[in-house]
This record gives structure tokens, sequence and C-alpha cells, in this order.
């Protein structure tokens, strides 16, 4: 007998986080500004990976990108807008092979006086589908704002039509133009919330995604007029899932409005207030949460460059004005703030130096702002600043910078665990955007990496029985629980001359049913060799690399012959159960009476049933074999006792204890078990053997 270990070894370590930024470049081999360039932050070396083109030639230049990684796994998605109002779609599970859909949509004919960003992407924590949400170009009224779903398993968008979302407090076509989107963080949560600035009424509105439909639109302000149709809005989720806050600049100058999602209602309207001591109107909005509390923060920018902060406690408001009053632009975001992720501390830089030789940053600490700081080393006039927080405590850059400057020059900086900033370069990303117009530039850290293996499942074979060199077709289950790609399914197949090999199962193979779906399928010839051939095993990797087996092996076996007899035999149940028995009781039935015995329709014969059995033992006490009786009428009284290692009727041809069971036929099975008087407690157990033999041989 040859006995198969399987040793299974968790090595735990420190995880770490990557991160990706992707950007408008005049560089490349290939398309320049009309395609995105992407790099990669190692965590382990602390430094950029080389400048890599994405997908083919959009048509147009690009102008703005957005990225975001799957909380599940490391799938990541790419949205890009270029001049011609033309939206494409980029996604990877590793980040080395990105699938482009190009086109997806037009979100303008012409380029609008003042650019937006018309889109937004989120997952749904739960589940790993995405939605990409858009300001439409569409005449119709009831579609004012839609959204794509690109789905957990998937690379492209599940419906080339977008599905539109009405904003019903106008019965005419409505233009919108900012879209901002947040997901609930919570593991358990498909809630997404949405916020759009109304570009032909000056309202903003949000909506929410409750992981079918969106719903509970609700308008933050009735009037946007004084942001200059900048991005004056944004929404973000309070850390613990508590509530989806919105906020929005008004026709008031300076005034900014909140309402928050609880996950039932909407808050009612209220103001911050006048976030700003001047009369110039809010320009610009950038709301984050703290991750490990509901504070939430937001950096005003306004239209005569200055910059102030509202500080969200958990239950108000606190205003802090004109914490600069001279930042380096206004219709632009020279500045940005980030949550460290172990909380509470924040971190705010910002350009306003105009000439370009310093950065300034403070933190946040307590509810309260920290003293201004200044970091050398960083050229021109500064235009955009993005903070990103990493989401693994334990590496040592805890916020990446990105700067965009007047020279076109994106540079980058890191913010480790202690406050200390680090200038990686001013054009550690790239010296040649072109523009400073656009935001041309986002990152994302991975927020997840899959460990988790495939689950091999429902291995079958088309033949039992099959003649020598035939091909037999074998089948098995393969899912990902993160929802990612199978890259690779094979069995392991045993020969009756000795020799192992894998064999390759593919969606389209043999029986696998429809393309995409969890069944796959190979085909191999059994040789030359009759005997038995073997299926040990079947595993699946997935696209991570992650390997799971089906267990218990499947053990599946092929008789190989030329023409002779082949028995395969089944029963319903592979246990008997009496349950607790008293001492000097007689034929108490099995739980599991009757038992199916049945021949197969892959058996060629009629088979002889052969019955034999162990003693029960507990420890050292045993109850003899002869106390176990067996029918195959529901009667005690007919019952044959069991005569321990050696057949009931002998091992004479023809003398089994069911005889001539024909092709297709099943026989019931009654088992009775006697406690003897005085009989010792203990849980007794014990063996049959039901041996099956082709009709007329001896057993």
């Amino acid at each position: 007998m040859r006995l198969l270990f399987l040793i299974l070894v968790i090595i735990c370590v420190a995880a770490a986080s990557d991160a990706t930024v992707v950007y408008r470049s005049n560089t490349g081999a290939t398309c320049g500004i009309n395609c995105p360039k992407i790099r990669v932050w190692n965590s382990t070396t602390m430094i950029w990976g080389s400048e890599t083109e994405i997908g083919t030639n959009t048509g147009s230049a690009i102008r703005v990108g957005r990225i975001a990684f799957s909380p599940l796994n490391q799938k990541r998605i790419i949205v890009t807008e270029n001049n011609n109002g033309e939206l494409d779609l980029y996604v990877s599970w590793t980040g080395s092979i990105w699938d482009h859909s190009r086109n997806i949509t037009k979100i303008w004919n012409a380029s609008p006086a003042v650019h937006y960003r018309g889109f937004d992407i989120a997952f749904e924590a739960a589940t790993g589908n995405a939605l990409i949400i858009i300001s439409p170009l569409d005449s119709r009224t009831n579609c004012d704002l839609a959204y794509f779903s690109v789905l957990k398993n998937e690379t492209k968008i599940s419906n080339p039509a977008y599905t539109c979302i009405d904003d019903n407090t106008s019965a005419a076509n409505i233009q919108y133009g900012w879209v901002s989107v947040d997901s609930n963080p919570l593991q358990n949560s498909k809630e997404i919330t949405a916020v759009g600035e109304d570009r032909t009424g000056n309202d903003v509105n949000a909506w929410v995604w409750n992981g079918s439909a969106w719903g509970n639109r609700q308008e933050v302000t009735i009037d946007a007029s004084s942001t200059g149709d900048f991005e004056a809005l944004g929404v973000k989720y309070a850390a613990d899932g508590s509530k989806a806050m919105v906020v929005a600049g008004t026709g008031t100058v300076g005034v900014v409005n909140y309402q928050y999602w609880n996950g039932t209602k909407w808050s009612a309207a209220t103001s911050l207030g006048d976030v700003t001591s001047s009369t110039d109107d809010i320009r610009q909005i950038l709301i984050t949460a703290d991750p490990a509390s509901d504070d939430l923060m937001v950096i005003e920018v306004t239209s005569d460059g200055g910059m102030s902060s509202s500080y969200w406690n958990g239950a108000s408001w606190a205003n802090t004005i004109d914490i600069d009053t001279t930042i380096d632009g206004s219709v632009v975001r020279p500045a940005s703030f980030a949550w460290n992720i172990s909380g509470s501390k924040g971190y705010l830089a910002w350009d306003t130096d105009v000439t370009g030789t310093t950065i300034s940053n403070k933190t946040f600490t307590a509810g309260a702002w920290g003293t201004n700081n200044t970091v050398p080393g960083y050229a021109g006039t500064g235009a955009w600043m993005k903070l990103t927080t990493n989401p693994t405590a334990t590496d040592s850059i805890a916020i990446i910078g990105l700067r965009l400057n007047n020279a076109f020059d994106i540079g980058s900086f890191t913010i480790s665990n202690s406050g200390t900033y680090k200038n990686l370069g001013n054009s550690s990303i790239t010296a040649d955007t072109t523009v400073t117009t656009f935001e041309a530039m986002n990152l994302a850290f991975i927020r997840a990496t899959d460990n988790n293996p495939p689950s091999v499942s429902s291995t079958g074979k088309n033949a039992s029985s099959v003649n020598t060199n035939e091909v037999i077709c074998i089948n098995a289950s393969a899912v990902d629980q993160n929802g990612a790609p199978i890259s690779q399914a094979m069995a392991q197949i045993s020969f009756p001359n000795g020799t192992v090999t894998n064999i390759t199962l593919s969606d389209s193979g043999c029986n696998a049913g429809a393309v995409g779906d969890d069944r796959y399928g190979g085909t191999v010839n059994v040789g030359p060799t009759t005997g038995t051939l073997t299926i040990n095993t079947v595993f699946a990797n997935d696209s991570f690399g992650n390997m799971g087996k089906q267990s218990p092996y499947p053990n599946l076996q092929v008789s190989i012959g030329s023409g002779g007899a082949f028995v395969e035999t089944t029963i319903s149940s592979t246990t008997l159960g009496f349950g607790s028995l008293d001492p000097g009781t007689l034929d108490n039935p099995a739980t599991q009476n009757p038992i199916v015995l049945t021949n197969t329709l892959n058996s060629n014969t009629a088979v002889d049933i052969y019955l034999s059995n162990t003693n029960m033992t507990s420890g050292g006490n045993r109850i003899a074999y002869g106390n176990l009786s067996v029918s195959t009428t529901n009667n005690p009284a007919t019952g044959k006792a069991m005569a321990g290692p050696a057949f009931i009727n002998g091992t004479i041809a023809n003398s089994g204890f069911i005889e001539n069971l024909a092709i297709g036929s099943g026989k019931t099975l009654y088992f009775w078990q006697s406690i003897p008087a005085g009989q010792p407690s203990g849980a007794y157990s014990g063996t049959v053997v039901i041996h099956a033999v082709a009709d007329g041989q001896n057993p």
C-alpha cells in the first residue's frame, strides 16, 4: 500500500505595498502624449521603476488618468480622458499585461472652456466589482450621469452600453462635469457614493449605489455658480464606514456645503460657513479620511490663491481660515493632504514660493495644525500636488507625494513614518507633460495581495473502461476565491506502465462547457498497456501564482483492457451508524438503512456481491463480528450473521450474498447490530467490505 502525505506549510511575512503612477508624458517610443505612461514604486528598494507605455494610440492627447486597485487582489484599472473627450479603459492583473478598450464612450465633442474630469472609478469592497461613473455625452433627459461595470473576474466592461442615471430634479437634458466617487471601506459592503457637478443647472447632486442600482439622490447645493466650474466638490467615506461625507462649493462667496449619508438616510443640508477671509470663491476641494477614526479633512483653494482647511472630528466641523493666502495657483491645486495609515496624524504640503525652490508643509495632530516648515530642492512654480497614503503601516514610507511644476516636470517625494521628507527628483516621473492645465498624474497603492489559492473540485472522466490506445476526457472545476483568472489547470495521471505525467486542462477543452465558466477539460491517450490508469490529483494556478489542489485527491480509475470484463459499483452511503445502544438489545437498525448498492452503467457485466466484516472495537473492548447481520429485505428475521474476514457464503464462484446483479440495476441492503448483555460502554467502530466481481468469477 502506498501512503501519500500532504504537508501544508504557511509562512507569514510582513507585507509591503507597491504603488503605480499613471501620467501624461511626451516621451516613449510609440505614442508620446497620446497614450498613458506608468511607473511602479518598489516598496522594498524604495525607487521608481522604468517608464512603460500601455495601450495603443488613443487618437488624441491624454489629459488625465485615474488608477484604482481592487480591494481583494492586485487587479488594477486605469481610465484616461483625452482631448477629444474619449475615455479609454486599461485593466491588468499584474501590471505587466494590460487589456485596453479604446474609446468606451465620449464625454464631449468640443473641449469645454473649463476642463473637467468627467469620470471616476470605485470598487465594491465586498465583491471586487468595479464601477466607472461618467458624465456622458447623451441628449436623453434621463441620462445625466451613467456607469459601466467591470466585474471582478473581467478585464473589459460587462456591457458596451452604459446604464443611465437620471437627475430627476429637471425634466430637461442635463450636462454634468466633474464626477467624484468613493466606496464604503467595510469588507461586507457594496455601497458606493457618487457626487457630480450639474453644469446646466449649477448645482451638485449625490447618489448612493446599493450593489445593484443607484438611488437616494440628494441635492447638496442648489447653486454652485461661484465655483467657476472647477473641482469644488468631493466625497469620502469615514474609515469606519459610518458615513459618506459630501462637500461642495456654493453660490455664496467662500462657502462650502456638506451632507452625509449614514447608510439609511441623508443628513440635513448644512453649511461649513465661509472658509476664507477674502471675497473670493471656492475653486478646488480635496477631502480625505483618517484611516484610524471617523475624522475627515477638507482642503479648500480659493480664486485668489488662498488655502484653508475644515476638520470633521466625527461630530462637528472646525475651519482653519487662510492657512496660506498666496499659494502658487488658484485654478490649479498646488496643495495636497494625506493621513498616516496609523491614524490621527496628517501631512499638508503645498507650493507658495512662486520662484520654486521649496515646498511648505505642516502636520495635523490631535485636532490642531503644527508650525509651518519648508523643504528645499523643488524647482519650478507649483501647479498640482498629490499626496497618497501607503496602506501598509510596516513600510518605512508613509506617504508618496507627486508634484507637477510649470516646467512640465512631474517630480516625486516621500514622507517617512517619522515625518521626514525626501525629494526623489523634480522630474523623477517625467520631464515633459507639455501642460500644467490638467492634473496629469494619479497614483494608487496596491490595497490587497491575493495569497488565496483557487478551489479545485468535481473531477470527472467520460469513461471507466476503455481499450488500449483509446482517448478519454477528464474534467474539473476551478474557481478563484477572489475572482482572479485561472492561468493554468492540470491533471496528474498515472499510467499502468508506471509513467506519471501532467496534462493541461483548458477552458475550451473537451466537455469544458462555455468559455469563461469554471469548468476545464483535457484529453489523454491511455496508451498501449493494459491495467489501471489513475487520475491522482488536479491542480490550478491563478494569475498571481497561487496553486490549489482538489482535496482529497480524486483517485479516479480507468480500466484499460482489450475487451475483458469491467466492474464498477457504487453504494449510497459509505458509513454505517447505529447511535447510542443499550447492552442486551438485539437487531438495532442502522441509521442509513437501506443502503442502495448499484452496478453502474460503466460495467460491462453483471456482478456477484460478497460481504465480510471485522469486529467492532473500542479500546480493548470488542463486539464480535457475528453480532452484525444483513438482509436484502427490511426484516431482521431474514438477516444473515456476518462471518468476519470470511465471506458470508464462502469463496466459491456464484455463491455471493447477491448474485447476478444486472448492469444499471440496484439492490437494497439492511444492517442490524446486536449488543451483548454486559457490554462495556464506548465508541465502537469496525469495517464492512463489499466485494464485487464479474458474474461467475471467484471473489
